[in-house]
């Protein structure tokens, strides 16, 4: 379970939020962001929800409201906050797209956005106004090492071809990984039944990986290019750690993971350690070193 006392950071991480569904874990995450204390937050992509609206999933609650507020406060108090947007809250690069280098709750490009959230919120315009907002940016470690931080979406080509984004496919893996985990402990239990999986979920499993790799791929090579020594990113909904190679060298990729279900944040301690910490249970991931 979570500290109840705060807890200091040089840097934290968070993404995939989905404030505005029904989805969000707003409770834990509220829990999260009063616990903590950062010098810097990092928010790495679909923040809000807004593309819910299309398919009448859009659905605002007081926890959301709280959550924004303690966003805000953090922002007012002296964390540097720096907002990635994600393919789920595209009114973000619309503002980078008009040179807005904030985030202007005002601005006409956040205007499908504004016309969702109370007027509690729209009132701290202020505030608002310190989040920093960049498509993409670079975190320097306090060892030196640099790390690029990016949504995904731009990797997700999995979207082009079938419709539907990694993110979406990993919240419907984490789920059913959960419900097999539980058959196949029911099963043991009874001593009967084969628990092989069926040849099509082996096949549905083996092109799922296989996106993932080529997701986790074109991050590092990302990252390369960027001449960064490593990559942080949402999307998947699925937090991981892992030392990638290209062409024979070592580069660090994360996933921060989500706040629909995994519950996790990426931390940086004031020696440059970093670590997934995940909300529900307290065992927490320590990046490797970078090679």
């Amino acid at each position: 379970m979570p500290r109840k006392t705060s807890t200091i950071y040089r840097s934290v991480w968070i993404s995939d939020l989905h404030l505005g569904t029904r989805r969000c874990r707003a409770a834990e995450l509220l829990t999260f962001l009063k616990t903590t204390t950062a010098e810097t937050l990092y928010l790495v992509g679909d923040i809000f929800d807004v593309q819910s609206r299309g398919f009448g999933q859009w659905v605002w609650m007081p926890l959301h409201t709280a959550v924004v507020h303690a966003i805000l406060d953090a922002a007012a108090n002296g964390t540097r906050v720096v907002y990635i947007p994600g393919n789920h809250d595209p009114q973000g690069h619309a503002l980078v797209a008009a040179g807005i280098k904030t985030l202007d709750i005002d601005h006409p490009a956040m205007a499908d956005l504004a016309a969702l959230l109370p007027k509690e919120l729209l009132d701290r315009v202020g505030d608002w106004q310190r989040i920093h907002v960049e498509s993409t940016t670079v975190h320097t470690t306090a060892t030196g090492k640099k790390l690029l931080l990016i949504h995904g979406d731009q990797l997700d080509t999995f979207h082009e071809d079938c419709g539907w984004t990694l993110g979406y496919i990993g919240e419907l893996a984490y789920g059913w990984l959960a419900y097999r985990s539980q058959v196949s402990t029911k099963r043991r239990k009874k001593k009967t039944g084969n628990d092989r999986l069926p040849k099509l979920e082996r096949e549905l499993a083996d092109i799922w990986h296989n996106a993932l790799r080529g997701f986790r791929t074109k991050a590092v090579k990302m990252a390369v290019k960027a001449k960064c020594d490593g990559v942080v990113c949402g999307h998947l909904h699925l937090p991981d750690v892992r030392i990638l190679k290209n062409k024979k060298k070592g580069y660090l990729y994360i996933n921060d993971g989500d706040w629909t279900i995994s519950a996790t944040a990426l931390t940086e301690d004031a020696d440059g350690h970093l670590t997934l910490v995940y909300y529900d249970h307290a065992p927490m991931k320590q990046a490797p070193e970078f090679p």
